[in-house]
Order: C-alpha cells, then sequence, then structure tokens
C-alpha cells in the first residue's frame, strides 16, 4: 500500500489531489449566462471548458459539502462527479492561462459563497497552490470554440465526458435531453 501511494505521490501534478490538465478549450458565448458558482454571479460571456484529471478521493462529493476546485481564484462549476473515472469537467469565466493560474482543491464550504477576490485569494495563499508548467499545458490546448448559450456548453461537456469520464454518463445524458441543434 505505501508503495502504491509513493507512486501516485510521484506522479501527481503540482498540487495535492490534482494529476494533470487532460483538455484545455477557451470558448466565447453569443449570449451571457450567469456564473452561479461563486458569491458575485457575474454574467460571462467567455470561459474556459476543461477536463482535471484528479485523485478520486478528493473529487468525490459528500452530503456535507466537500473539498471545492479552484482554477486560480475562481472556483469551478463542477459538471460531473468525477470520482469513478478520477476525471473533472469543469468550466470558469475567462480564457485562464494555466501555466500562470493554480488548479488546486481548496477547503469545504459552498463554491456559491466564495467571493473570489478575498476568499478565493486566501485559498491560493493557504493552498500554496503552483500552476502547471507550460510544457504541459500547451499539448492539451485546443483552438477556441464558440457556442450559442449554456446548453451548448453542457452539450459540449458531454462530449467530454462521453470520452473522459464514462462512467458519469447519465449526466451526459441530462446534459443532451432536448437538444436540437
Amino acid at each position: 500500500m505505501f508503495i502504491l501511494a509513493l507512486i501516485a505521490s510521484a506522479l501527481a501534478g503540482p498540487n495535492p489531489g490534482i494529476v494533470s490538465i487532460a483538455h484545455i478549450e477557451p470558448f466565447q458565448l453569443e449570449t451571457p449566462v450567469d456564473y452561479y458558482w461563486n458569491a458575485t454571479r457575474e454574467s460571462i460571456v467567455e470561459g474556459t471548458l476543461l477536463v482535471v484529471q484528479v485523485d478520486p478521493e478528493r473529487a468525490r462529493i459528500r452530503q456535507a459539502g466537500g473539498p471545492v476546485l479552484y482554477i486560480g481564484n475562481t472556483p469551478a462549476a463542477r459538471l460531473n462527479p468525477g470520482h469513478l473515472d478520477a476525471h473533472v469537467i469543469v468550466y470558469i469565466p475567462g480564457h485562464v492561462d494555466l501555466s500562470t493560474a493554480p488548479i488546486f482543491w481548496g477547503p469545504s464550504t459552498l463554491p456559491e459563497a466564495v467571493r473570489p477576490a478575498i476568499e478565493g485569494e486566501e485559498a491560493v495563499h493557504r493552498a500554496q497552490a503552483k500552476p502547471f508548467a507550460l510544457s504541459e499545458v500547451h499539448p492539451v490546448l485546443k483552438p477556441k470554440r464558440t457556442f450559442k448559450n449554456e446548453k451548448h456548453i453542457q452539450v459540449r461537456a458531454a462530449d467530454l465526458i462521453e470520452k473522459y469520464a464514462p462512467q458519469d454518463m447519465d449526466f451526459a445524458h441530462g446534459y443532451r435531453a432536448g437538444w436540437n441543434p
């Protein structure tokens, strides 16, 4: 058991519980959407869709809360639980450079209560989180896409769930429900 833990920590990314970045996809929205995953609840017109390989135990969603996945100082909008396949599909507002913004698990709280400029910055500082090397970011960066609205983000997330987290296919089916391209 000790050897497995040692191997897992050797393969881990720069922050505990974060293994690697599998996919980065910037997007533009034709119709703004409200981002409810932090206390500012801003309206966004651009964002970044990501697939993050994680430690399944850290990703597990619990009834009484669990750690919040941050990208920089912003809580990420999780689109699947991710613990079964160790891949979480998320999005955040804005186009983020993951060679400068760290991905890390912050303290257990409700993401919608986080004020990025205050609690988010404190979480970055406490976690002493480090960004990924440019050599890890560049190969998984995809071209920018344009989505019409939030439903289009969800349908694209369904494709990513199918590829990276097939045990969460119920979420993918839900996102595709009522989809009429």
